[in-house]
């Protein structure tokens, strides 16, 4: 993939900003920094095609994690987009992605956050679109705060939550991918390759039994 960031960004020539050490931006820890290269901050998917699964990151930092999300997504040929949205710290941002969703064309939203992760269910507040959810792992109990917050919803307003980390990052493409190939026969294909694919990538006995 040559470095993070979608396809529609290199042809455009726009540059990532790679380091996760808290140095991200040109200001230097700017929370905004990597996504606000691109204007309007809502990145485009990877081919021509509408988003039609919307990313947000509460964080930055969550960025290096959920490149697992949208590897997949690519490999799948899902478009989608990404932008940085805290619940707490830019609410009109969050507001405005969420509540343009629809209208927008997005079928899916992918919400990854750590520590007082409540993201995720800002964005199923805001809308009758699944919305999967991302805990990210943190110093504070490995980020069982992040996972208890983002599963902990109170009912009539679900997310599926996913495991912490990449592990959740990449399932939440592939759940992401299941109900989009419910409407979606070419798709459907895709996954079921996928699919197939990891299993025999899986050897059936270990190496000199």
């Amino acid at each position: 993939m040559g470095g993070i960031g979608c396809r529609c960004c290199r042809r455009r020539g726009w540059t990532w900003l790679s380091r996760f050490d808290g140095s991200i931006g040109p200001g230097g820890g700017d929370e905004t920094g990597l996504l606000s290269i691109c204007d309007p901050g809502i990145l485009p998917a990877m081919s021509d095609q509408s988003p039609v699964v919307g990313i947000v990151m509460g964080s930055v930092s969550d960025a290096q994690t959920m490149r697992q999300c949208t590897a997949v997504l690519e490999q799948l040929d899902i478009p989608y987009e990404l932008k940085v949205c805290s619940a707490h710290r830019t609410p009109k941002r969050a507001d405005e992605f969420v509540s343009t969703a629809v209208e927008r064309g997005l079928k899916v939203i992918i919400a990854a956050a750590g520590m007082s992760a409540h993201l995720a269910g800002v964005m199923a507040a805001g809308t009758h679109l699944p919305v999967l959810g991302v805990p990210m792992k943190g110093e504070l109990m490995g980020g069982m705060d992040a996972l208890l917050s983002t599963c902990n919803m109170p009912k009539g307003i679900p997310v599926g939550t996913m495991s912490m980390g990449s592990h959740g990052a990449v399932n939440a493409a592939l759940f992401a991918a299941s109900i989009l190939a419910l409407s979606d026969p070419e798709l459907e294909k895709r996954l079921l390759a996928y699919r197939q694919a990891q299993t025999d990538a899986v050897p059936e006995y270990p190496p000199g039994a």
